[in-house]
């Protein structure tokens, strides 16, 4: 694969990959917990183990919120990652699913049509 790299003045660099739409995450759980262990460490410290951080009593991430404990574009951004790993893993669970319906239907219509098709 060829691919064009610049870097910005910023820092930031910009690759061009020709034929390549979009980049994704992919499997991104460790990472996601590697790069916001300041956001999740709040975790433990919620009333509940089931909390959900949206508007239950006692949610230890709502109140650093609150106090600036915790920035708001911080908590934005580990919830935007979370979004985007979650509909990718959906997604590929989805992909490989129905390669094995597929492959299952041909297989069985395979069958079918080597022992003469259907009896009736």
């Amino acid at each position: 694969m060829t691919f064009l790299a610049s870097v910005l003045p910023s820092g930031t660099m910009v690759i061009d990959t020709p034929g390549m739409r979009e980049l994704g995450l992919f499997d991104a759980d460790e990472g996601i917990r590697a790069s916001f262990t300041d956001v999740e460490e709040w975790f433990s410290q919620c009333r509940f183990t089931d909390c959900r951080h949206q508007a239950e009593p006692g949610c230890a991430v709502l109140a650093a919120l609150a106090d600036g404990s915790l920035l708001r574009e911080r908590w934005e951004h580990y919830v935007t990652q979370q979004h985007e790993n979650k509909y990718v893993q959906d997604k590929t669970s989805y992909l490989i699913n129905k390669r094995a319906r597929n492959k299952t239907t041909t297989m069985w219509s395979k069958q079918t049509k080597k022992n003469g098709g259907w009896k009736k």
